[in-house]
């Protein structure tokens, strides 16, 4: 049970660092910060997927995952 609620710690923190990520990355992007939910998604609905990722990669891991830029 302890090993499942560590896991599951894990998870949270994980999606946790990722939101973080998206909002900075977005403000980045569009110079302030997003207002809604739906704006966030519609702005990352219009980055090409894999750059997207990337840049994710980059900021919480400091790596590119192999893609070249």
């Amino acid at each position: 049970m302890l090993h499942t609620n560590h896991a599951s710690r894990d998870t949270e923190r994980r999606r946790l660092q990722r939101a973080r990520a998206l909002l900075e990355m977005f403000e980045e992007d569009c110079g302030r910060r997003a207002a809604t939910v739906e704006e966030l998604r519609e702005w990352m609905g219009a980055q090409y997927t894999d750059r997207l990722q990337i840049r994710m990669n980059r900021r919480l891991h400091g790596i590119d995952a192999g893609v070249a830029s």
